[in-house]
């Protein structure tokens, strides 16, 4: 779906919306955003009470509610790239390709707890951490249940 505004001065500004893919979920007033001079649109929903920020092309860039939020950005060809969620004192970053997900880290009060990385096979390496310094690695199969290897780190 499409929504038109119309600025100030009479130019007709269209934003695309769409279900997933780290972009808008609803269709929002636009009566209630504000455009700033990088064209990105901003605005609080009476419906969930979160800030959302969309890009020009109506990419969501960013999602603020209570103690959560959560920061997107995207490829030259509007692919998800990279996101960061921040929940109470745990942060997520993550790193997409081609629309797949190929890495997270997850941070616990700033220090690493876990590192992921999924491979093109299905397959998941993942390092454990304690106090930040590596403890483990665990490689997981393809349907990310089984476990094929351990490695422990002194």
């Amino acid at each position: 779906p499409y929504f038109y505004v119309y600025s100030l001065d009479g130019d007709e500004v269209k934003v695309s919306l769409h279900a997933g893919d780290g972009e808008a979920e609803f269709i929002p007033d636009p009566s209630v955003y504000t455009i700033d001079e990088d064209g990105n649109w901003t605005g609080t929903s009476a419906e969930d009470g979160a800030e959302r920020v969309y890009s020009p092309d109506g990419k969501l860039l960013s999602l603020t509610r209570e103690d959560r939020t959560e920061r997107y950005s995207y490829d030259e060809d509007g692919e998800l790239s990279a996101s960061d969620v921040t929940e109470g004192d745990t942060r997520t970053v993550s790193e997409y390709s081609e629309g797949r997900l190929v890495h997270s880290d997850i941070y616990i009060d700033g220090v690493i707890q876990t590192s992921r990385t999924y491979n093109e096979d299905g397959s998941m390496e993942e390092i454990r951490y304690r106090d930040g310094v590596k403890k483990s690695l665990i490689l997981f199969d393809s349907d990310g249940l089984r476990i094929r290897r351990v490695e422990n780190f002194r």
